[in-house]
């Protein structure tokens, strides 16, 4: 497996930042993700950690806003500066947020969001004493995020979720600055339809031991986002691994759809145990955008649709997407 995933990783067309975030990836407590199990159901979920996973190496200058976070990103997988249509989809996507909490002393500020159809990114900003080395070992002990959404209490999917950083830095005001990723599966509705949100934080900790306590709750209202342009295939035959054996083979996903944000699609329960090799989106200009983490697991209660979610490195203008690439196969969006 671990030859596998190597031989892959060099075959996909990473910037070398992100490379080198990955191979510095540490495993620690944090790596496993918070999700709900409902009384009435045990949700299953596989926790997809690909590219740009829980951690993230500290980079030189702190971002002070999502839009200064994703243009660096652009630059740093393109080679070169972002598009204007690329930063207006992102503007689009970004919300102001501005909700703080205090509790013993410390003040957690959600800055902003950009609003997927099945994830949020979150820039979140933490007054506090830290540690100068190692920003990216900073991690809340607990965190989750209650939805009231009409269509989301609707479904009866067991609600998996996921959440994870994409960044963590320290400003030059000593601010920790930390950028979330937040996932649901996809029978929960699309977040892009709005609604109202509690982030729910508990104990700041570095590494494995509690740098700031406290229990912070930040409520906060998700606007509704226009329609944004969804690529659809009814079946999709690609390579795979099976985490039982490690033998490579191929696997069917049905009701793919390729978003700007994601990438979601359904299998049936039998191939829940197939682990689909590296999504990738392809552009015209040749550039990639590599998915990274997820949410997986059952959207319904008789167990027969395994649902996917993986999420892109930042969003993308859809009119520039030509493919998506599975390991060494490209299949065509167009």
């Amino acid at each position: 497996m671990k030859e596998l995933y190597r031989k892959t990783f060099d075959e996909v067309h990473a910037s070398e930042r992100l490379r080198e975030e990955v191979r510095n990836m540490k495993a620690t407590d944090r790596n496993a993700r918070k999700f709900r199990r409902p009384t009435a159901l045990v949700a299953v979920m596989i926790l997809l950690v690909v590219l740009a996973g829980t951690v993230a190496a500290v980079t030189a200058g702190v971002p002070g806003s999502i839009q200064g976070w994703f243009t660096r990103e652009w630059t740093d997988l393109s080679g070169e500066a972002m598009p204007q249509e690329q930063m207006d989809l992102i503007q689009e996507l970004t919300q102001s947020v501005g909700v703080s909490d205090t509790d013993s002393g410390v003040t957690v500020t959600l800055d902003s969001v950009t609003v997927g159809q099945n994830m949020l990114w979150m820039l979140l900003k933490v007054s506090g004493t830290y540690e100068a080395e190692e920003a990216w070992l900073y991690h809340f002990a607990d965190s989750e995020i209650d939805l009231d959404s009409e269509k989301a209490s609707a479904v009866s999917a067991p609600g998996i979720w996921s959440m994870d950083y994409a960044y963590q830095g320290l400003a030059e005001d000593g601010t920790l600055t930390m950028l979330a990723r937040f996932c649901v599966d996809s029978g929960m509705g699309s977040l892009q339809e709005g609604g109202r949100m509690t982030l729910v934080l508990g104990d700041l900790m570095y590494s494995d031991k509690v740098a700031l306590k406290g229990n912070w709750a930040i409520s906060f209202d998700l606007e509704p986002v226009e329609d944004q342009m969804i690529l659809t295939l009814e079946e999709l035959t690609v390579p795979a691994v099976d985490l039982d054996t490690d033998e490579q083979g191929m696997v069917t996903l049905h009701d793919v759809c390729v978003s700007s944000t994601e990438l979601q699609f359904v299998r049936a329960a039998e191939d829940q145990r197939w682990r689909e090799l590296f999504p990738t989106l392809v552009l015209e200009d040749g550039t990639e955008v590599c998915s990274t983490s997820g949410t997986s697991g059952f959207l319904d209660e008789a167990h027969t649709k395994w649902g996917s979610v993986f999420y892109w490195q930042l969003p993308v203008d859809m009119d520039h997407v030509t493919g998506i690439r599975f390991q060494d196969e490209v299949f065509s969006l167009r």
